[in-house]
């Protein structure tokens, strides 16, 4: 199976109906689940080695823990296999565009919009953290926006972190992708809860500036500059996004000590503004509803 075109079955079960979208290894169509007669999001990977029992145990345990998992900013799983050297998952056909293609067609998101985003990302991301997996990858592609929120995509490449989990990728391996990276994670370090967190302070200022905090002409550069370079500034970027929130995103990114990086309890509260269309932050909240404030590491 390695070019599959339409209408291939995919697992004696699903049928390929349309391309949505392709990408380095992986491919993702709409298929049909003929035993069920429903219509799917199919994601199929290329494995090279597809006698590797590591490779193939680790996206097995990993499709596995994330389909227990049932929340309203989750793709939910409903199947995943490997057939012919192609591993692939079965996913709910979510409805929307992804928020890379919005930022394209929108540019910089206004503040509240921004908010109800990194809000729905922040609890997904929570929901799996809370069951030892660490997403690995978060990006504006692989974050669904629709009308009901946002959802997030493609855990091909997460990890388990758990306690009790044996270790399935090789040493000194290096995934995910440059511009959204962890410094941890692209020195080949340990994966945590935190590289998720330090990917959403840099999805974070691609929603509300546009582009992410890093950029150079090949990866390795932006690499380079997520482990050694100074952020840069939300407020010189986008001097109309409120203190709150700058100090909301710096949260998320601590260089040195991954473990003092946290994405906050509670976003602050935006309602648009009487006197102009720019929606302006409520903060803090009234005292019968303050939430507790997020912490954040200081450097001394």
């Amino acid at each position: 199976m390695g070019h599959v075109l339409s209408g291939s079955v995919i697992g004696s079960r699903y049928r390929l109906d349309a391309r949505l979208g392709s990408g380095g290894m992986a491919e993702v169509w709409r298929a049909h689940d003929l035993n069920l007669g429903r219509d799917v999001a199919l994601k199929h990977l290329h494995m090279a080695d597809a006698d590797d029992p590591i490779a193939v145990e680790r996206f097995r345990r990993e499709a596995v823990a994330t389909a227990r998992i049932s929340h309203p900013n989750l793709v939910a799983i409903f199947d995943a296999g490997v057939a012919d050297h192609e591993a692939y998952i079965v996913m709910e056909l979510a409805a929307g565009d992804t928020l890379a293609h919005t930022l394209r067609q929108r540019g910089p998101l206004p503040v509240a919009d921004a908010v109800r985003y990194a809000t729905g990302i922040a609890s997904g991301l929570a929901a799996v953290h809370a069951i030892g997996v660490v997403h690995r990858d978060v990006k504006p592609s692989n974050v669904m926006v629709a009308a009901s929120g946002v959802k997030l995509l493609d855990f091909g490449i997460a990890t388990l972190v758990s306690a009790n989990a044996m270790s399935l990728t090789r040493t000194s391996t290096t995934i995910g992708t440059a511009a959204y990276m962890a410094p941890e994670q692209a020195m080949g370090g340990a994966i945590t809860p935190a590289t998720d967190a330090y990917a959403l302070g840099c999805v974070l200022m691609t929603m509300l500036t546009g582009r992410p905090p890093f950029q150079a002409d090949d990866p390795i550069a932006v690499a380079t500059q997520q482990i050694s370079a100074v952020p840069p500034r939300l407020s010189l970027m986008r001097p109309d996004v409120p203190p709150t929130w700058t100090s909301s995103s710096a949260g998320c990114w601590p260089k040195i000590r991954p473990r003092v990086r946290t994405m906050p309890r509670s976003w602050p509260r935006c309602t648009a503004s009487r006197e102009a269309s720019r929606p302006r932050c409520r903060w803090p909240p009234p005292r019968s509803s303050r939430p507790r404030p997020p912490r954040f590491y200081r450097p001394r």
